[in-house]
């Protein structure tokens, strides 16, 4: 019975430390990764990238054409004004000169905008005389001095079966602004003249010729309007008046009903 409970006791030591054995094995082996050990952590709050703000408005300002303007500055330049209605002002001018002359054609200072950049014109006409009668032909060349005040000769040449007429003369005029009025009356360009010269009457008589000569002057009143800034049509007339009498007349009226003008 003793050496049955020695064998006992000397099985369950051997269970135990086989026991014990196996449990330091299963334990002492490296687990496996888990998933959890795995998953890349989350970056840090410095590296996310950021959220892109909204764009702000601003204002930004053109300036190629004050700088092309700019760059015209001097005389050597020409600017094209072949879209402008230029009153008298030339095709290509110098680029100071083109402003002026548009600040001219606007109307800063009255006249029809034509003197400044074209001085020179000539003008015919065609109408006739009163007392005596005749056919009239005219022929006047102006030089503008300003806008408004121009100075050149005037020939009046009178025809008819029985008397002629020729009477020369330097006539100034003086042009009136209307560019204040409105567009539709910016191209006509009313006008005063008058002229000092003297009168050649000649006279076809029955029994023979009669010829005079005196001193004469006249004032009268027309009208122009440009159809380009170098061709005008006009009407005016003039009262001619010569205060000693040439050939028994002291005073002649006369008409140009059709008038053109041309400018260089």
């Amino acid at each position: 019975m003793k050496h049955c409970s020695i064998r006992f006791f000397a099985l369950i030591a051997v269970w135990l430390v086989a026991g014990c054995a196996t449990t330091d094995r299963w334990t002492s082996r490296p687990q496996a990764p888990t998933a959890q050990a795995h998953r890349p952590a989350p970056p840090p709050v410095s590296a996310q990238v950021p959220t892109p703000e909204p764009a702000k408005a601003s204002l930004s300002f053109r300036t190629e054409e004050p700088q092309a303007l700019a760059s015209l500055d001097g005389p050597s330049h020409a600017v094209p004004l072949h879209g402008v209605p230029s009153r008298g002002v030339p095709s290509h001018v110098g680029a100071p000169a083109a402003f002026a002359a548009l600040h001219q054609v606007e109307g800063s200072g009255g006249g029809s905008g034509v003197g400044w950049l074209n001085p020179l014109s000539v003008r015919g006409g065609l109408g006739f005389t009163l007392d005596p009668d005749t056919f009239l032909l005219s022929f006047a060349g102006d030089y503008a001095l300003s806008e408004q005040f121009s100075l050149g000769p005037l020939l009046q040449l009178g025809l008819s079966g029985d008397d002629t007429i020729v009477a020369p003369t330097l006539n100034a005029q003086y042009s009136f602004d209307l560019h204040g009025m409105g567009p539709e009356l910016s191209r006509l360009n009313p006008f005063v003249q008058g002229g000092l010269g003297f009168a050649f009457i000649h006279e076809d008589l029955r029994f023979g010729e009669d010829d005079d000569l005196g001193f004469l002057f006249n004032l009268g009143f027309g009208v122009e309007y440009d159809l380009t800034d170098r061709f005008a049509l006009g009407n005016n007339l003039l009262f001619n008046i010569m205060p000693d009498e040439v050939n028994q007349e002291n005073f002649f009226f006369s008409w140009q009903f059709a008038t053109i003008r041309f400018r260089f």
